[in-house]
């Protein structure tokens, strides 16, 4: 099967995490759904995140989002001006001893898979460093380099798989 990608919409990319327990983040924003590297050891095909969007996955012509892992990937375009608004009206942050605030990219995907999902990291993380956030990269990706000029900023972690 050939990778099948598109765009997905969403309503608000800033969502609560529950991985402050892992003292991981307080949020969390993924870039899109489904992931191009495919790794044979990702826990991600099996989370419930997974398993709950079959019938969109289906839509777009993914029968099985478990076992096609690494065969799709649905980026969502509108993260940076969609977080903007989000970010704009928010009044309470949640920031947990463990989470610290944190908004981890990403925790179902990588946001660095492509030049296309790099472009959005690169936005989404300018967002929330002009809203004074901290952010968490994980990635398996040499693109977050073309990013150094940003990615200094003492807010910003970046870590990476291997």
């Amino acid at each position: 099967m050939s990778f099948i990608k598109g765009t997905e919409t969403i309503s608000n990319p800033l969502q609560k995490s529950a991985l402050n327990k892992k003292g991981l983040c307080d949020y969390v924003i993924n870039i899109a759904s489904g992931c191009l590297h495919g790794c044979t050891f990702c826990y991600v095909p099996s989370t419930p995140a997974i398993r709950t969007k079959q019938s969109q996955f289906k839509e777009k012509g993914v029968v099985n989002p478990q076992m096609e892992w690494g065969k799709y990937l649905f980026i969502r375009e509108q993260i940076p001006e969609k977080l903007e608004k989000v970010l704009e009206r928010k009044r309470i942050w949640h920031d947990t001893p463990a989470g610290k605030g944190v908004v981890l990219l990403c925790s179902g995907t990588d946001p660095y898979q492509n030049k296309n999902t790099a472009e959005i990291t690169r936005e989404t993380v300018q967002v929330l460093l002009k809203y004074n956030k901290r952010v968490r990269i994980l990635t398996r990706s040499p693109l977050w380099l073309k990013d150094l000029d940003i990615l200094v900023n003492s807010n910003v972690t970046v870590g990476m798989s291997l």
